[in-house]
């Protein structure tokens, strides 16, 4: 018997990480939908799984009672039957502080604790907290060798907590560089003021930028840079946007490349820059690679073969 798998946040927005899950399933042909609190009434008894992500910003949102509600969500999957798979994507959840970071990580203890399966994209973090490690998904199927530009890009929502600057303060004046996003307000005058000073040589794409435009900008790129220092995320899923398309990928520090650890090719730190180009790697070469990664031990690969055992597999303990 085959489960279905629910996936949470059931309203994806824009989020396109919970969009390619799905699309993966689908082409594996398991059973899966998104997430809403009729599925308990619907399935209970079931063995379904419930594929969790970012549900303890609950806390952050409501404080106290969204602890409450989080431990009253994994208490009522555990007793219908559901696996609650939580996966981890941030130490603690962006840009918060004080009491909201408290509940946040209480928040965590809950989740931790009463799922199923307790997951992580990080290899590094996986292995310190002794729970599973699996890949990231990719974003592309296939990608084009297409043309490769002058410039580099860094993109994604351009906010504080991924200290751009630190970017900036290690660039090389004689690289054009890119930041492609939408800037957190004041933030933008913060970077344009270094890379005056420093007199970089930098473009700002300051707004929305559709799925289509971005994969033009990133394919035609000589790589990616990654602004992002580990210290909330636990890993940036800009990476594997990069490796969908057979990009280079740029790291800011030692953190965030054990995390990414060493079954990928195509990743170096920004201070590699300084001496000399990088040994040269192909896109091809850089997505199979990744796409041999995730096959093998991927996101998608695992709850389809968990969804395929059924109830065969073992319940909570």
């Amino acid at each position: 018997m085959t489960n279905k798998i629910w996936l949470m946040p059931g309203d994806v927005g824009e989020n396109s990480y919970i969009k390619v899950i799905r699309e993966d399933l689908l082409a594996r042909g398991i059973n899966c939908n998104p997430f809403s609190y009729g599925v308990f009434l619907k399935r209970a008894f079931s063995g379904d799984i419930v594929f969790c992500n970012w549900y303890e910003n609950n806390a952050v949102r409501k404080g106290s009672l969204g602890v409450i509600q989080i431990l009253v969500f994994c208490l009522i999957c555990r007793f219908l039957k559901f696996k609650l798979i939580w996966l981890r994507h941030n130490r603690i959840p962006h840009q918060v502080f004080g009491y909201r970071k408290y509940t946040a990580l209480i928040a965590c203890y809950f989740l931790a604790k009463l799922s199923f399966k307790y997951l992580s994209h990080g290899l590094k973090y996986a292995h310190e907290h002794g729970i599973e490690w699996v890949a990231h998904p990719l974003y592309f199927r296939s990608f084009d060798e297409g043309i490769t530009g002058d410039y580099y890009v860094c993109f994604g929502r351009m906010m504080k907590y991924k200290k751009i600057e630190d970017i900036l303060l290690a660039w090389s004046p004689g690289r054009h560089l890119y930041l492609c996003g939408k800037f957190e307000r004041n933030y933008r005058e913060v970077c344009e003021k270094i890379a005056q000073e420093r007199k970089l040589k930098v473009s700002i794409i300051d707004r929305f930028i559709s799925d289509d435009e971005l994969k033009t900008i990133v394919s035609n790129a000589k790589g990616v840079v990654v602004a992002n220092d580990g210290g909330s995320a636990i890993i940036s899923g800009v990476i594997f946007y990069a490796f969908s398309l057979g990009m280079k990928v740029y790291l800011v520090n030692d953190l965030m490349e054990s995390e990414v650890g060493f079954h990928y090719k195509g990743v170096y730190q920004i201070k590699s820059m300084q001496n000399n180009s990088p040994s040269l790697v192909s896109k091809s070469n850089i997505y199979e690679s990744a796409r041999f990664v995730y096959e093998k031990n991927g996101i998608g690969p695992y709850l389809a073969n968990l969804a395929v055992r059924g109830k065969n597999a073992r319940m909570y303990n």
